[in-house]
This record gives C-alpha cells, sequence and structure tokens, in this order.
C-alpha cells in the first residue's frame, strides 16, 4: 500500500479466539481486527472436513503398560499400532487432541530424502549417508504398505515429484543426482529437458527438471485418523488432553510417566 493511502474493510472481523476440532476454544487471536480473505475463510485445514476427529471415551488411565508413548501424531499411532500387534500393552498419552499439530495439518507430500540432495549426503556421510536416504525409502515402503494392508481410505497415489532447475548450471547437477538415484538406490529418475517441462507444469521459465517417479501424495488427516482407528483397534489405550508432566526412571527398571490424571508405571518410554 503507498504511504497516505487507506483501504476500507467491511467484512465481518475474525473471531477472536481460534477453535479446536472438537470446537472448544483453545488461544485467543493474536489480531482480534483482522478480516477474512473470504466470507468462507476457517482458521483450519481444509483436509479436517473430510476427516472426522477422533472421538474417545472418557476411560480411566491404566496403572501401569509395557510402553508408553509421548504424542498422538504420526509417530506414536504408527508405534502404537505396530508394538500392540506384536502383543505388548501399550498407553498413547496427547496434550491436546490426537493428531493436533503437523500430523494432520502438513501437505500429505509423501516423498524421500532430507534437504541435502543424495549427493550431497554420500559426498559428506559416505556409506552413512546412503543408509540415512535409504532409511527415508524403507519409511515410504512401511507407510504404503501400512495403507495398503489395512485398507486405509486416505488416498494415497504415486504421482512422481519433480525437482526444477531455476538456472542453466543446475541442469548437470540433476544429470548427477538422477545417476545417483539409480545407480545406488534402484530409483526411477530421469531428467526432463526444457522443451518438455510445459507440458507437465505449464511453464517455459525453467531450464530442466529431474523427475523422481518414486514419491506420492495422500490425505493427511484421513491418513492420521486410519493409523489411529489402526492401533485402537489393535489394542491400544488412546488418550487425548492427557498431558505427561514427568518421567521419572526407576531404580528397579523401567519408568514412573506422571500425568493429571494419575501415574502409569512402563517398561519403556517413547518420546
Amino acid at each position: 500500500m503507498r504511504p497516505g493511502s487507506t483501504r476500507h474493510q467491511s467484512r465481518r472481523p475474525l473471531r477472536s479466539r481460534i477453535t479446536s476440532r472438537s470446537g472448544a476454544a483453545c488461544r485467543s487471536s493474536p489480531n482480534p481486527h483482522l478480516v477474512p480473505l473470504a466470507p468462507s475463510y476457517r482458521e483450519e485445514p481444509y483436509w479436517w472436513r473430510d476427516a472426522a476427529p477422533i472421538r474417545l471415551p472418557q476411560a480411566a488411565l491404566p496403572t501401569e503398560a509395557d510402553v508408553v508413548i509421548i504424542g498422538g501424531g504420526y509417530t506414536g499411532m504408527m508405534a502404537a499400532a505396530r508394538l500392540s500387534w506384536r502383543g505388548r500393552s501399550v498407553t498413547v498419552l496427547e496434550q491436546n487432541e490426537l493428531g493436533w499439530g503437523a500430523s494432520s495439518r502438513n501437505g500429505g507430500m509423501v516423498l524421500p530424502g532430507f534437504k541435502s540432495d543424495p549427493g550431497s549426503l554420500l559426498r559428506r556421510y559416505g556409506d552413512h549417508g546412503r543408509q540415512l536416504y535409504q532409511a527415508t525409502l524403507d519409511a515410504m515402503a512401511l507407510v504404503e504398505e501400512t495403507i495398503r494392508a489395512n485398507q486405509i481410505d486416505c488416498q494415497y497415489a504415486q504421482t512422481g515429484q519433480l525437482y526444477l532447475a531455476h538456472k542453466p548450471a543446475l541442469v548437470r547437477h540433476l544429470d548427477d543426482e538422477a545417476h545417483i538415484l539409480s545407480q545406488q538406490f534402484g530409483l526411477a529418475a530421469r531428467v526432463i529437458p526444457r522443451v518438455e517441462l510445459a507440458s507437465e507444469i505449464g511453464s517455459s521459465r525453467y531450464y530442466g527438471g529431474l523427475l523422481v517417479e518414486r514419491s506420492g501424495g495422500l490425505h493427511p488427516a484421513k491418513y492420521f485418523a486410519g493409523l489411529a482407528r489402526l492401533a485402537r483397534d489393535r489394542g491400544a489405550h488412546l488418550y487425548d488432553h492427557t498431558p505427561a508432566t514427568a518421567i521419572e526412571r526407576r531404580h528397579r527398571g523401567g519408568f514412573a510417566v506422571s500425568t493429571p490424571r494419575g501415574r502409569i508405571s512402563a517398561g519403556n518410554v517413547l518420546l
């Protein structure tokens, strides 16, 4: 906006508090005078509308468990499902609602790798770098197998991932990465020349692209809901609005986990 100019806002002010998935107020808005961008504006991810929150009964907290998992997101639910499947008694403690954080707010991209590309990992860490990248491929395989074996309806599709070169010097880098992905990890990866990019992305501004087919996407909230149901159906005890306030290591082994609802004796604790 130019200095001295004004802009008139006529839409209703943004509500002064934000609600949780269950409708309860959770915190005040930092600026109650802001206005929504459109009448349909909502302060929550739109994909929550397709996946109802997990409703948990107000059951008493168990006094002991083989494993207490602190945090009810993707990691906590996957661990609870797999440990319960192996016959362990599992209790999951979440201070908000299940899936409250990034596990139901992310973009649903299922991709291998890290911020550093595979070539950088190999040059810097050698075989450890190769193992790191392979671990991300193994994690993807676990996600895909969990979805398939348990028929989790989360719209998963292997769509591929496209890395773009925004300047000519990066095209050679894409060639190198394609070779590493193919030779070191057995991935289908190919460089797309500039003349073919327009058919992929509708733009000719980039100088080339690297297509990695071993990537996909899913509905993040539906995937989380499927994991939570899987953990619950396998016997895991799930508790929302139950923060762990202290963890004590016991001299004879194991741990004592304190919560506002009581204490739990645990053989192991997963954070």
